[in-house]
C-alpha cells in the first residue's frame, strides 16, 4: 500500500513550479514536465492504492468469510461440545447403570450359585432318603421274613417242647425206676464192699500166718539137725 504523505509534497512542489520565474519559458516547460511526472506518479500511486484497496477488500471479505466459517465451525464445535457433554453425562449415567447392573448380576450369580448348591443338596438328600426308604423296605421285607421264620421256628420249638415234655415224663419214670434199681445196686455194692473188707481181713490174716510159717521154716533150716535139707512147703 502507497504512503499518502507523498501527495501534499507533490502539490507543494507543483505550486512552487507554477510561480513565474525570471528563467522564462524553459523553466516553465521544465516545471510542466516535472509536474506531469509527478501527476503520473500520483496516478500510479492512486492506481496502486486502488489495487491495494481492492486487494485489502478482497482480503477483508476473505477474512470475513473465514471468520464466518470459523464462527460456524465454532458453533459446530460448541454444539459438538455440548453434545459430547450430554453424551458424557449419558455415558456416565450408563456407566452407573452398567455398574448397578454388574452388581445386580453378581448378586444374582451368587444367588443362583446358592440356589444351585441348595438344589444339589436337595437332590442328594432326596437320593439319600430314597436309599434309606429302599433300605427300610428291604429291612421290612427281611423283618417280615424273619418274623415268619421265627414263627415257624417258634411252632417247631413249641412242638419240640411238647416232645421234650413227653420225653421228660418218660425219663422221669425211667429215673424213678433207675433210682430204685440204683438203691438196690447201692445196697448190693455195700454188701459186696463189706464182703470184700472181710475177705481182705482174712487175706491179711492168712498172709501173716504164712509169713510166720516161712520164718519158722527158715529158722528150722538153719539148725544143725536140718542142715542142707530143704523141705517142700505146700502152698509156698
Amino acid at each position: 500500500m502507497a504512503d499518502n504523505s507523498d501527495i501534499p509534497e507533490a502539490m507543494e512542489a507543483g505550486s512552487e513550479g507554477s510561480r513565474p520565474r525570471a528563467g522564462g519559458a524553459a523553466a516553465l516547460a521544465s516545471e510542466m514536465r516535472t509536474l506531469s511526472g509527478m501527476i503520473e506518479d500520483l496516478e500510479g500511486q492512486l492506481d496502486r492504492m486502488m489495487a491495494t484497496n481492492e486487494a485489502l477488500k478482497r482480503d477483508l471479505d476473505n477474512e470475513r468469510g473465514a471468520r464466518a466459517d470459523l464462527d460456524g465451525t465454532l458453533d459446530e464445535l460448541r454444539e459438538s461440545l455440548q453434545r459430547s457433554e450430554r453424551e458424557a453425562a449419558e455415558r456416565e449415567g450408563l456407566a452407573v447403570e452398567v455398574n448397578h447392573l454388574n452388581q445386580e448380576r453378581t448378586r444374582l450369580a451368587t444367588t443362583v450359585t446358592g440356589l444351585e448348591q441348595r438344589l444339589t443338596d436337595a437332590q442328594l438328600d432326596v437320593r439319600r432318603q430314597a436309599a434309606a426308604a429302599e433300605r427300610l423296605r428291604s429291612a421290612r421285607a427281611d423283618a417280615v421274613e424273619d418274623v415268619q421264620s421265627t414263627e415257624t421256628q417258634f411252632d417247631g420249638a413249641m412242638q419240640m417242647v411238647a416232645d421234650l415234655r413227653a420225653q421228660l415224663l418218660v425219663m422221669t419214670e425211667e429215673r424213678d425206676t433207675l433210682g430204685g434199681r440204683l438203691r438196690m445196686t447201692g445196697e448190693q455194692l455195700a454188701e459186696a464192699q463189706r464182703e470184700r473188707d472181710g475177705l481182705l481181713s482174712d487175706f491179711e490174716e492168712s498172709r501173716a500166718s504164712l509169713d510166720d510159717i516161712r520164718r519158722s521154716l527158715a529158722e528150722a533150716c538153719l539148725t544143725p539137725d536140718g542142715a542142707g535139707a530143704q523141705p517142700k512147703i505146700e502152698g509156698a
